[in-house]
């Protein structure tokens, strides 16, 4: 099982490799956004802050986002972020539900749903979400370890 500092490492890893992606997950359905620069410079100025580990300024840049772009799930999935890096588990899944709300594809909000729903021994909910993400990406190593880790706690294995 993996520990806890193995997780939070994984989970800040997470948050790393969204900024990686950034780019393709700003258009719903593949229609560009108004705003779409804006957004973008807003959600990764967020994840700056983050990563400098000035959670309470990031939280504050995810919730003006919030505020300025409401039908768009960027600043509920950073919020949902900020709340699990903080140890508010329960208001993540939360703000992540919101930002999937919004957009039941944005796959940045459904993978760290499923790290929440992982670190909160939701296992069977984190292997829903944390499946769909795989389909999309394959090759994620650390949703396929978490996702290894499941199968092999339930002896589900040839």
């Amino acid at each position: 099982m993996l520990g806890l500092g193995k997780l939070a490492a994984i989970f800040t890893g997470l948050c790393l490799l969204i900024t990686e992606f950034g780019g393709s997950f700003l258009a719903l359905g593949g229609v560009p956004i108004p705003g779409q620069q804006e957004v973008r410079e807003a959600f990764d100025l967020g994840m700056r802050l983050l990563r400098e580990k000035r959670n309470q300024e990031a939280l504050e840049q995810f919730k003006s986002l919030e505020r300025d772009s409401p039908q768009l799930p960027q600043g509920y999935t950073g919020e949902g972020i900020v709340l699990a890096l903080v140890g508010k588990q329960q208001e993540s899944i939360g703000a992540l539900k919101k930002a999937l709300d919004i957009d039941p594809s944005f796959w940045v909000a459904r993978r760290e749903l499923g790290v929440v729903y992982w670190q909160t021994n939701q296992r069977a909910q984190a292997a829903i979400e944390l499946g769909n993400v795989v389909k999309l990406f394959p090759d994620d190593s650390a949703v396929n370890l978490l996702l290894g880790e499941y199968e092999f706690d339930r002896a589900n294995y040839p």
